[in-house]
């Protein structure tokens, strides 16, 4: 094994322990780039079996869907990506269904579950989401506003004076 196949190897096997994934997934590559000043963490799902998400019925994987991006918190000062193909559930009940991942919450989330929490910290310490935004270096996507891709994850109530953040589940 050559000395870049062993410390990619290693690589992958540190991440994988970060991300606390379970056996069924593997990290299949990292990318570095300091130019960008991002890493991006490939995933794939090895398992065999699965569960449909919705009534919890066992299933065999129809197919997978085209590659999703999730933000994770920075490595450093690396803006972190996890990349993964998700696994579709063929359930005789339900149909096909996309498989969730273990590190976000709904698998059309744009963030992990550790960023969603670090968001959610931040966003009780700032007055307004356009400062919580900049602290998190959220970029602007598709023409949105940083802050406005912070409202989608989060919805606000003002109660008594006092502001209260309810997460929430719709994008």
């Amino acid at each position: 094994m050559t000395h870049f196949n062993l410390c990619m190897q290693k690589l992958t096997t540190h991440y994988h322990s970060l991300l606390r994934l379970p056996l069924t997934w593997s990290v299949d590559a990292v990318d570095f780039s300091a130019d960008s000043k991002r890493i991006e963490i490939y995933a794939r799902f090895i398992g065999g079996a699965v569960v449909c998400p919705e009534c919890g019925l066992a299933g065999k994987v129809y197919d997978r869907v085209a590659e999703q991006r999730w933000r994770h918190l920075d490595t450093m000062q690396y803006e972190t990506i996890i990349i993964a193909r998700l696994p579709r559930c063929q359930c005789v009940k339900c149909g096909v269904k996309t498989l969730t991942v273990p590190w976000a919450e709904r698998h059309n989330s744009r963030f992990t579950l550790m960023f969603e929490g670090f968001a959610v910290d931040l966003l009780q310490h700032f007055s307004n989401t356009n400062a919580a935004a900049d602290m998190l270096e959220l970029a602007s996507s598709g023409g949105r506003r940083p802050c406005d891709l912070l409202g989608n994850l989060f919805s606000t109530k003002k109660e008594n004076g006092e502001l209260t953040l309810h997460l929430s589940l719709a994008l």
